[in-house]
């Protein structure tokens, strides 16, 4: 018999998976993207999969993605209770997959389906998105420390497995939970193919009006506290690097106001330029006229556009506290910046950007092999399925 999934007809041997999440829209960053790129991988290999998403905010790019609202009562709200999980319809969802993938924590919505793949003898994935970093107990501390200690058994030691982004990513959740049925799956980026440089750049520069023959660095992410946009902004002002524009790329969140970086920027003198939400062609050209990428983040689990930009032949700064920053210093893809004041931010990106032009340009080249050697999509769907298979044959 025949089992239709999305607009992939499967036949009733078919591996069938189950992704349930939280605010899944492009605007929310990389739980977002991941999803997708396990859709793609998982229907490389012949296999099924639909995708849940429990809502407390509203965005866009949320094609293929069934979406349910939260509670609007503040608590329930707070933590992603949803009445929808509880309906016939969600329920059967978990019943007749092989296995449910959890993205993200701190979802009650999540903890109710995991009960039922549990009852159902369905086996559960979890990935946690840097939601066990020890930075996320820098703010909000107590309520996630109340919600790990009534649901970390039940999330984390009775899931099949736990998959990590990156090896750092998973070091750094063992105090927390350090489950032996873990696996470190690089998330994938394609490669880019070379394209002609000083056509770009002009390109870029006249489409935002910047200086002529400025180099630009491209702050590209969430405009959110935790990625540290405005103390980005501020620092690379501070540094006043010759013949350097920062282009800040990004949708804004509720934590920063667009107003508070429009204020920087309106004041800059065409040294930083607020570019807002960019998506499709209209990030990639952002991606293909800079020269060089920066992020100086809290925490990345991975840091989707580090390698994004890498794969364009973008050096980069990036922050220790990315978790791809130990590739970037094995492979020489940029610099890593280990301060954590705003002087040593302005001194990195200063010392950074004043690099001799054939040096950046090596980090860049490098980043490129980098990205075309180990992150690409094929990797990517072949470590996939072994957790995969392995996770669903274990319960046969």
């Amino acid at each position: 018999m025949a089992t239709i999934v999305g607009e992939t007809v499967k036949t009733s041997q078919t591996l069938r998976f189950l992704q349930v999440g939280a605010d899944l829209f492009a605007e929310c960053g990389g739980p977002y993207k991941s999803a997708l790129n396990f859709a793609a991988a998982i229907k490389s290999n012949g296999y099924a999969t639909s995708i849940v998403s429990f809502d407390r905010l509203s965005g866009s790019g949320g094609a293929g993605v069934l979406h349910y609202p939260v509670s609007d009562v503040p608590g329930l709200r707070y933590c992603y209770f949803s009445t929808a999980v509880y309906s016939d319809e969600v329920r059967k969802k978990v019943q007749r997959v092989d296995c449910v993938i959890l993205h993200g924590t701190y979802s009650y919505s999540s903890i109710v389906i995991a009960r039922y793949a549990r009852g159902a003898g369905v086996p559960v994935i979890v990935v946690p998105h840097g939601g066990l970093d020890p930075w996320v107990f820098s703010y909000r501390a107590w309520r996630k420390r109340v919600w790990l200690s009534l649901f970390r058994s039940e999330l984390f030691s009775a899931s099949t497995s736990l998959v990590f982004s990156t090896e750092r990513e998973r070091e750094k959740a063992k105090p927390i939970v350090n489950n032996p049925r873990s696996a470190v799956v690089n998330w994938p980026v394609p490669s880019v193919p070379k394209y002609e440089k000083s056509s770009a750049e002009e390109h870029l520069r006249a489409r935002f009006d910047l200086p002529a023959r400025a180099k630009i660095l491209l702050f590209c992410s969430r405009v959110h506290p935790m990625k540290r946009p405005l103390e980005t902004a501020q620092a690379f002002l501070e540094a006043n690097i010759p013949n350097w524009v920062l282009l800040m790329v990004g949708p804004f969140s509720r934590e920063i106001s667009e107003s508070s970086l429009a204020e920087i920027c309106e004041s800059s003198n065409k040294r930083c330029f607020m570019a807002g939400p960019q998506f499709g062609d209209n990030l990639e050209e952002c991606y293909r006229g800079s020269s060089a990428f920066v992020l100086l983040s809290h925490r990345e689990n991975f840091g989707y556009t580090v390698a994004e930009a890498a794969s364009y032949g973008l050096p980069v700064l990036i922050s220790s506290g990315v978790d791809l920053s130990g590739e970037v210093l094995q492979y020489r893809t940029g610099v890593v910046c280990k301060e954590e004041t705003q002087q040593g931010f302005s001194r990195a990106l200063y010392d950074f950007c004043i690099l001799p032009d054939d040096t950046l340009s090596a980090m860049g080249e490098a980043g490129r092999r980098w990205v075309h050697e180990h992150l690409s999509p094929s990797s990517f769907s072949s470590a996939l399925a072994r957790v995969l298979t392995e996770v669903t044959s274990q319960h046969r």
